[in-house]
């Protein structure tokens, strides 16, 4: 019996940041990679608790600034600009809606025409 295998390589890109902006204890940030162009908000609430938040999409928390960088592949140029964010403490809840009920919002908002 032959069995059909495929694999798959898949080519991480780290964003182009086109736009930052530092409010507070957040980090604005505009990203473009490939055709996407997206809106996140990072939030420092403590000496290693952030909160990342790709915009109306997800918002998670991190205990690991080097682990959330990795696991977003963000550029190295931003890690003195969130370490520098103060801390205020506050609650914040993390979030994530479904791609099923806001699919057709989010291609309109992410996708160039």
């Amino acid at each position: 019996m032959k069995t059909n295998t495929m694999i798959t390589t898949m080519k991480f890109s780290t964003p182009k940041v086109l736009q930052k902006n530092k409010k507070g204890n957040q980090l604005f940030l505009k990203f473009k990679n490939n055709n996407m162009i997206y809106d996140v908000i990072i939030t420092r609430v403590g000496k290693n608790d952030f909160y990342y938040e790709d915009k109306g999409i997800f918002r998670r928390r991190f205990k690991n600034l080097r682990f959330m960088f990795w696991e977003f592949e963000l550029p190295k140029s931003l890690k003195k600009d969130v370490q520098s964010l103060p801390i205020v403490k506050t609650k914040m809840k993390t979030y994530f809606n479904s791609m099923n009920d806001s699919l057709p919002q989010m291609m309109s908002q992410y996708f160039n025409n």
